[in-house]
């Protein structure tokens, strides 16, 4: 388990320094000005040509019209720092290979299935028609509805083209990569749709198989862009796009490992013309934070915004979290109970008298749990994601802190924060101990874990909580301590009258 931080301290000593240095009286720079440098110094081509190359608009540095071309994180592999030998069963297709990465992997289903969930959906689109919009389709030149929508993906191919990393589609042509994206597309919608309905028997897809299906279409590598989807959404059908956009809410509320009670509630924003869900993945990450109902602060802390505005070379990270785990938090008097909602910001800690509280959001953990939870954190750790909050890599790398071996989620469980569908306790802390490993520091929750400190370092609560642990943890000890005092006040009275004199 890593060292942490839990706070920040900064070092004014530099500011200082250069303050006095500045009133020493050395104005020229060591070698002259940068005039003469530029005059007496000769360069040779090679050193201009690397100079070249690292200019802002060569390296892709941060000139302002590089930053207008990119609004989004790109579709491409996993970063290399995952990409290990063990982690591959996270990151690998099982079912069902989507877009360019993974086109010509083995999976249980081959490209026939595909084929047919597509042309299903482009079916289902003509008999949602009303006769009079049937009657127009087919007077129009663009009246066959897969024609129609495989023009509209290769209309819009070049912007397509922008949600890909150019190495993952190097390899692809303009047509096969509209043919493979308007393919995947249609494939997904149908079989949200009909995930949604409840009528995936139609393709002889068992409920088995549906989950593999829904696991490998939360894969970053397993993406297409967001964008296919409704844009396919929008010219299906005239009137029943909201059927579509209401079937791919229900299914990502399926997919947030929450329980039902909790994930119905969840707002799902699909975007607009000019904000949109990069893919499916993106789409799952937003529902999972809850990012338009919740406070930035609630993961961050108050501390941290005020700190990123201070030079970071002026930082000093302090090191200072003491409690280990779970079972730590129990031994200082701190109990774990649910959140009210299911968004992984949901996390805080209060205290009232001698006990504390660390409220977590309800997990559903099986085994799809940490496939979906590395692929997200694989996204957040992308080397041009857009997104500045690592919401989710904090909350893995807080659990992870709080869970070292099976009594840690037996705990969990027991509070009702875990619903555990593996086969054990054990098998969810090596599933945490496993996703957490080599994980970088985030600073997330940084209020959340100084409360928790200062209550943990609190010898009388800490004292007062064993206590309380020791002795009035359950009905027996408490019946136990209780007759203990009740024959120790009966033998005082009656020590007391044997001595008393008579008369």
């Amino acid at each position: 388990m890593a060292q942490e931080y839990v706070a920040i301290k900064v070092d004014n000593t530099s500011d200082t320094a250069t303050k006095q240095q500045a009133n020493t009286g050395h104005d020229q720079p060591l070698g002259g000005t940068g005039s003469n440098v530029q005059d007496d110094v000769p360069l040779s081509p090679t050193e201009k040509n690397f100079l070249e190359e690292i200019k802002p608009e060569r390296a892709g540095g941060t000139s302002s019209s590089k930053k207008q071309k990119s609004q989004h994180t790109k579709i491409q592999q996993v970063p290399e720092m995952l990409r290990r030998e063990h982690f591959n069963k996270y990151f690998q297709p099982r079912a069902i290979a989507i877009g360019p990465l993974h086109h010509n992997s083995k999976t249980m289903f081959d490209e026939d299935i595909k084929k047919k969930l597509a042309a299903e959906f482009v079916k289902k689109m003509e008999h949602d028609k009303s006769p009079e919009e049937s009657n127009q389709a087919k007077s129009s030149k663009e009246g066959d509805q897969a024609e129609s929508l495989y023009r509209i993906i290769k209309k819009n191919i070049e912007h397509l083209k922008t949600y890909f990393d150019e190495k993952v589609i190097k390899s692809y042509n303009d047509e096969s990569l509209a043919i493979m994206l308007f393919s995947d597309g249609c494939s997904i919608m149908q079989f949200i749709y009909s995930c949604a309905r409840g009528d995936l028997k139609l393709f002889n897809i068992n409920n088995g198989q549906a989950a593999l299906i829904q696991q490998d279409l939360f894969l970053l590598e397993n993406q297409i862009p967001y964008k296919v989807l409704k844009l396919l959404m929008k010219n299906s059908s005239s009137h029943k796009p909201e059927d579509l956009e209401e079937s791919i809410k229900a299914f990502i509320r399926m997919n947030v490992m929450s329980p039902a009670k909790y994930s119905e509630n969840i707002e799902l924003d699909l975007g607009t013309e000019t904000k949109e869900p990069v893919h499916l993945l993106d789409l799952l990450r937003s529902a999972l934070l809850q990012e338009d109902n919740s406070d930035h602060h609630q993961i961050y802390g108050h501390h941290h915004n005020h700190h990123l505005k201070k030079d970071f070379s002026k930082c000093q990270v302090e090191y200072k979290r003491t409690f280990r785990n779970i079972q730590d938090l129990k031994a200082a008097g701190i109990k774990v109970e649910p959140s009210d909602t299911c968004s992984l910001r949901d996390v805080s800690f209060s205290a009232l008298c001698f006990a504390g509280y660390l409220k977590l959001p309800p997990l559903i953990v099986d085994d799809s749990t940490g496939r979906k939870l590395l692929n997200l954190v694989a996204y957040e750790m992308c080397p041009d994601k857009f997104q500045t909050e690592d919401g989710v890599t904090s909350y893995v790398y807080f659990l992870d802190s709080l869970i070292d071996n099976e009594e840690d989620a037996k705990d969990l469980r027991m509070a009702t924060i875990f619903r555990n569908r593996l086969s054990s306790d054990a098998e969810v802390a090596k599933m945490f101990n496993e996703i957490g490993t080599d994980l970088v520091p985030v600073p997330g929750y940084v209020d959340v874990k100084i409360k928790i400190q200062k209550h943990y370092d609190n010898r009388c609560m800490t004292w007062v909580a064993q206590v309380y642990r020791d002795h009035f943890s359950s009905p027996w000890t408490i019946l136990a301590l209780t007759a203990a005092v009740i024959v120790l006040v009966l033998t005082g009275v009656q020590t007391w009258f044997a001595v008393l004199p008579r008369g």
